[in-house]
């Protein structure tokens, strides 16, 4: 079997990027799979075989045995599948958006907040994202502060034409 350019990038970033939690089997990956009902990004499963669950840079990839598709509450990101948690230390996900496929097993990744509620296209990859984050890592820089600004921004402006803004501020 040949060594793709992105195993390659994560056997080289490993050690300065992650910091491992438990190892990932294909079993796991697999049943993920099953449970979810959608097939998970060939970049992310890459991630899980060469890496396993764990930390990259500040954000954490979970094992997949925890990871879900969100529910009706999130709104517009309604089956989007949650691949990176505690983004941003607030409890934002990166997530897969299965109905937006942007290449041969691979969905763009968006950055889910959950205040304001909304999401925002972060890469057309896990392998792009996983990339990012060890450049912004190694630079102390954030990842997601572009993408959070149009989330907020968006959603001020939503809510000021609708008028669906706290009562005290109105």
């Amino acid at each position: 079997m040949t060594t793709s350019a992105f195993e390659q990038f994560l056997v080289q970033n490993r050690s300065r990027a992650f910091k491992a939690d438990a190892p990932v089997d294909e079993q796991h990956i697999s049943a993920a799979e099953r449970r979810l009902g959608v097939p998970l990004p060939a970049s992310y499963k890459t991630f899980l075989r060469v890496c396993g669950s764990g930390y990259w840079g500040r954000d954490l990839v979970p094992p997949p045995d925890d990871i879900y598709a969100f529910d009706e509450n999130g709104e517009d990101m309604e089956g989007f599948v949650g691949l990176v948690h505690g983004v941003r230390d607030v409890g934002d996900y990166v997530a897969m958006n299965p109905r937006e496929q942007t290449g041969a097993e691979e969905w763009a990744l968006y950055l889910c907040m959950h205040d304001p509620l909304g999401c925002g296209k972060i890469a057309d990859s896990f392998e792009s994202w996983a990339r990012d984050a060890v450049t912004a890592f190694e630079k102390n820089e954030d990842l997601y502060v572009k993408v959070a600004d149009e989330i907020w921004w968006r959603t001020l402006d939503m809510r000021m034409k609708t008028k669906k803004w706290w009562k005290f501020w109105v």
